[in-house]
């Protein structure tokens, strides 16, 4: 049984947002070794859902150092730290090992990790593994499908089979792999058919970008304000994709400019500074435009952009 120290500790460090590190190198002083599983697992958790790597790394070596062996939670929080696929089946083979059961969260993660690495094929066999998946293993695989009716004889299968609900979190996932119009179009009849929930504002944008990424520019406007959608969001996503339609360059400036009005905010400049870069009237506006950002505003994204549409307008001498 935990120490009330340990339980106390574990639910400090899962509150913090950062230095949790620091935090359990000086429990660990205070506690002379005698550090347990839950401690180490609540701060790997912790480290996990800041993104933080390299301390995780730190954190195992010092679990390895005390002796504590990894229980399945642990496994779990290591299994968001792995950069390759060789970490992945290390970490794997050490759940086998130690004869821990996989939960579903276990899954999960080792099919997003997969997915990352695009192996699509090893993620598709884990999830046949799985008797009860849960909606978030779901939406893991669904990138791993090779088309949207795929994507959808799952859904529909484990909603039925299961009887699960038809969440917007699947919806979602299922739009984002849209290709064509026709595609969009199924994951509308089917959410119609079996969801008995409202949409949310994530899917109704996950269906908007479907939309603009189709070329269904007039639709897609339609939607912004049917939905109150937020054109800060929306403009960029609408400025890329004029930068590939088949409207003379007067006309794409023009429109872009009249979306960039609706708007008071910097994050449309990337966009309208790729789009700068393949019109050649535009020439003179690459500049004019960057000097309006302020500086806080110009992200790596941003300055790529600008560098692209100077070399664009052999303005090599700004670069």
């Amino acid at each position: 049984m935990r120490c009330p120290r340990e339980v106390t500790f574990t639910k400090y460090v899962k509150r913090l947002t950062s230095d949790q590190v620091e935090a359990l190198h000086n429990y660990r002083h205070r506690g002379k070794g005698n550090v347990g599983v839950a401690a180490y697992g609540a701060t790997l958790a912790s480290l996990g859902r800041s993104g933080d790597i390299e301390s995780m790394r730190t954190v195992e070596d010092w679990m390895h150092e005390d002796g504590v062996q990894e229980n399945i939670f642990v496994i779990n929080a290591l299994l968001k730290s792995c950069k390759s696929l060789y970490d992945l089946e290390r970490r794997l083979q050490t759940m086998k090992d130690l004869n821990l059961s996989p939960t579903v969260h276990t899954h999960t993660v080792a099919v997003r990790q997969l997915m990352q690495h695009n192996e699509k094929v090893a993620a598709k066999l884990i999830f046949r593994e799985v008797e009860d998946p849960g909606t978030p293993l779901v939406v893991s695989i669904l990138p791993a499908c090779d088309n949207v009716q795929e994507g959808l004889s799952i859904v529909i299968q484990y909603i039925i089979t299961r009887g699960k609900d038809y969440t917007n979190s699947l919806a979602t996932a299922l739009y984002r792999r849209c290709t064509t119009l026709h595609d969009v179009e199924l994951v509308d009849i089917n959410y119609a058919q079996y969801s008995v929930s409202n949409p949310d504002r994530k899917l109704l944008f996950s269906r908007f970008k479907a939309l603009v990424s189709t070329g269904q520019y007039p639709q897609a406007l339609r939607e912004i304000t049917s939905h109150s959608l937020p054109m800060i969001r929306c403009v960029p996503h609408l400025i890329s994709y004029l930068i590939t339609s088949p409207y003379p360059g007067y006309a794409k400036v023009a429109e872009a400019h009249r979306l960039a009005a609706a708007v008071d905010s910097h994050r449309h400049c990337e966009a309208l500074l790729y789009l700068y870069s393949t019109v050649p009237s535009c020439r003179d506006k690459v500049v004019r435009l960057f000097k309006t950002i302020p500086p806080e505003s110009r992200t790596p994204a941003v300055l790529r952009a600008y560098r692209t549409a100077l070399i664009n307008h052999n303005l090599f001498l700004l670069v």
